[in-house]
C-alpha cells in the first residue's frame, strides 16, 4: 500500500516563516481531507515558540488542539515534526489529550540513539512515531545498516528516506530502498522524502512506488511542490499517478483548490523551484548555503563556482561553515603572479599624467553625461572604466577584477582598449596589457569583499598615485542603479556592500585625495568641474 504525506504546512513553511494563517490552514486541512489524502503533516514543534494561531509551529502537542478539531478531518491521520533538540518529552502530551496520530523525529547521524530514545518515550504517550534521519546521502550503507538495527527494536510506524539536499537521482534511492527493504522489519513503512534540485522528485517517487509492491510505503508530497529551495513531489501529481496507475481515489480537484486559493498567492511573494543554485548544491553534493555564498559574490564564473565546490573537503560538504568557505574563495582568488613589471610599466604610463577618471558602474555616468564630458574636455584626464566599458564616455584603460563582469565584456570591445586586469581572473583568447595580483589589492578587515572600485584606488596607490576623480560610484541601494540594466548583478547584501565599500574608501583616503563629479551615497568630496 502507498500513503501520500502532504507537507505543505510543515516544508512549505520555510517560505513564510510558516505563516499562513489560521483560516488558510484550517481551509487546507480541510480540504486535504476531502481530497482523502492519507496523512496531513501540520507543523513542528518547537518548544520555544509561542503559540500563534496563524502560524504551523507549536510549542507543545496540546497547542495543535487549539487550532483544529475533529470535525475538520475525517479519515487521515494528523501529524506534527520535532528536530531532534528542538521539543522536550515534557511538551509532548498523552496522545489521548492531543488531536495528533503521530510524530516525526528528525535527527542528525551523531544524534540517533538519543533520537530513539525519544521516540521510545513518545510512543509509550500513545502517538505513532515516525523516523527520519537527516541527509541519508551522507550515510555509508553499514552508517544505514546500525541505524536501521535500532529502529527495529523500537519497531516505529515508518523509517523515511530523507534526501535533505535533492542529492538522489533513482539509482541511489534504489540502493538505499533495497538497503532499508531488507533490514527493517516487514510492518515497518518506508518514507520517502524528495527535494526537486534535479527535477526528479516525481519519476523517483513513482520509481519507489513501482518498487515497493511487497513493502508499505509513504510518500511525501506538497502542494504544487511548495517547501525549502527546489521544493518537494507535487501533492497533485503524486494523487493523479496514484489514481491512475494504482487504482486509488484522491480527489484531486480538492488540491487543486489549495493551489488556485491559497499556494499561488504563496509563489506571487516567495520563490521555490529548479534553480541555478540548487542544480549546483545537488550537481556538487554540498550544502546549498555555500553555494549561495559563492554565487551572491557576484564575482565568479559558473566554472570556477563548480570547482571550488568541488574541491571542498568531504567532511565539510554537508555542514555548512561560513568562515571555511571564506577562507576557500580567497585561497582561490588569490592567484600570486609576478607582478612587477607590470606594476612598474602602468606606473610609467599613469605618473605621466596629472588627471585621472575612474568611470564606475552607476547610472549617474548617463545621467550626468554633460557634467563628465566637460571635466574631460577641460581637464584631458586619463578614463580607466572599472569592470565595464561605457557605450557614452570613452575610456583609455578597461580594469576588470571581477570574472563575471569580463564574461559581459565582448572581445571587440575590449581590443578597442589597453585593459588591466587582476589575476583571479582568467582570460580567454585576448592577453591582457597588465595583470596585478588580486590579493594585494584587498583592503584591510574588508579584504573579502573585493569591489572592483576600492581595488583599483589601491592600485593607483600602490603605484604613487596621489589624486583620483570619480563618476558612477552613486551606491548599491539606488533605485536605478546601473547605467546600463545588463550591469544589474542583484545581491542581496546589497546594503552591508554599500557601507563596507564606504568604509573602505575611508581607508584609501588617507593615502590618496578622492573627489567624485557625479552625485554618490559615499563619503567622497565633490570635485568641481572647473
Amino acid at each position: 500500500m502507498v500513503k501520500l504525506l502532504d507537507c505543505t504546512l510543515r516544508d512549505g513553511g520555510f517560505l513564510n516563516n510558516w505563516q499562513f494563517g489560521q483560516d488558510c490552514i484550517v481551509n487546507i486541512i480541510e480540504r486535504l481531507n476531502l481530497a482523502k489524502i492519507d496523512i496531513v503533516e501540520i507543523g513542528y514543534l518547537r518548544e520555544k515558540t509561542i503559540f500563534d494561531p496563524n502560524a504551523t509551529q507549536f510549542p507543545d502537542t496540546k497547542s495543535v488542539n487549539t487550532l483544529i478539531s475533529k470535525e475538520i478531518y475525517g479519515r487521515q491521520e494528523i501529524v506534527a515534526i520535532l528536530d531532534y533538540g528542538d521539543c522536550g518529552i515534557e511538551n509532548i502530551y498523552p496522545a489521548t489529550e492531543c488531536l495528533l496520530h503521530g510524530i516525526r523525529i528528525t535527527f542528525k547521524q551523531n544524534d540517533t540513539s538519543k533520537a530513539l530514545a525519544l521516540a521510545t518515550q513518545i510512543q509509550r504517550l500513545g502517538y505513532k512515531v515516525y523516523l527520519q534521519p537527516v541527509n541519508i546521502m551522507g550515510y555509508t550503507p553499514e552508517q544505514i545498516l546500525s541505524v536501521l538495527s535500532q529502529a527495529n527494536e523500537i519497531n516505529p510506524e515508518a523509517v523515511c528516506i530523507v534526501d535533505t539536499y535533492g542529492f538522489m537521482d533513482k539509482y541511489d534511492l534504489l540502493e538505499k530502498f533495497y538497503l532499508f527493504n531488507s533490514k527493517l522489519n516487514k510492518n515497518i513503512k518506508i518514507g520517502y522524502h524528495s527535494h526537486n534540485n534535479f527535477q526528479l522528485a516525481y519519476s523517483n517517487c513513482v520509481e519507489l512506488i513501482e518498487q515497493s509492491r511487497q513493502r508499505d510505503i509513504i510518500v511525501d508530497c506538497s502542494v504544487f511542490g511548495m517547501g525549502k529551495g527546489a521544493g518537494n513531489a507535487n501533492t497533485e501529481l503524486m494523487a493523479l499517478y496514484l489514481n491512475k496507475n494504482h487504482k486509488t481515489q484522491y480527489v484531486i480537484e480538492q488540491i487543486l483548490e489549495i493551489a488556485d486559493v491559497y499556494i499561488e498567492k504563496q509563489r506571487e511573494k516567495h520563490f521555490w523551484g529548479y534553480s541555478l543554485l540548487y542544480y549546483l548544491a545537488a550537481a556538487t553534493s554540498t550544502h546549498h548555503s555555500y553555494v549561495k555564498f559563492l554565487l551572491d559574490k557576484k564575482t565568479l564564473s559558473i566554472k570556477s563556482i563548480k570547482q571550488i565546490l568541488e574541491s571542498l573537503d568531504k567532511d565539510k560538504k554537508h555542514n555548512y561553515d561560513e568562515k571555511y568557505i571564506i577562507d576557500i574563495y580567497k585561497q582561490y582568488q588569490s592567484v600570486v603572479i609576478d607582478d612587477s613589471k607590470d606594476l612598474e610599466n602602468l606606473k610609467n604610463i599613469l605618473t605621466n599624467t596629472t588627471y585621472i577618471l575612474l568611470i564606475g558602474l552607476g547610472a549617474s555616468v548617463q545621467t550626468h553625461q554633460t557634467q563628465i564630458k566637460d571635466y574631460i574636455t577641460t581637464h584631458k584626464p586619463l578614463v580607466i572604466s572599472i569592470n565595464h566599458i561605457c557605450d557614452f564616455i570613452a575610456s583609455d584603460f578597461v580594469f576588470i577584477s571581477n570574472a563575471k563582469r569580463y564574461g559581459q565584456i565582448s572581445h571587440k570591445q575590449l581590443k578597442a582598449h589597453k585593459f588591466i586586469i587582476t589575476s583571479n581572473v582568467t582570460t580567454t583568447t585576448l592577453k591582457a596589457d597588465f595583470v596585478i595580483n588580486y590579493e594585494k589589492l584587498l583592503i584591510g578587515n574588508y579584504d573579502e569583499f573585493d569591489f572592483g572600485g576600492s581595488m583599483l584606488i589601491k592600485a593607483l596607490v600602490t603605484i604613487g598615485i596621489k589624486e583620483v576623480v570619480l563618476a558612477g560610484f552613486d551606491g548599491f541601494n539606488h533605485k536605478k542603479a546601473y547605467a546600463n540594466n545588463a550591469y544589474n548583478l542583484t545581491n542581496a547584501n546589497n546594503k552591508q556592500n554599500e557601507q563596507i565599500l564606504n568604509e573602505q574608501l575611508k581607508i584609501l583616503q588617507k593615502d590618496i585625495t578622492i573627489q567624485t563629479i557625479t552625485p554618490s551615497t559615499y563619503e567622497i568630496p565633490q570635485c568641481p568641474i572647473q
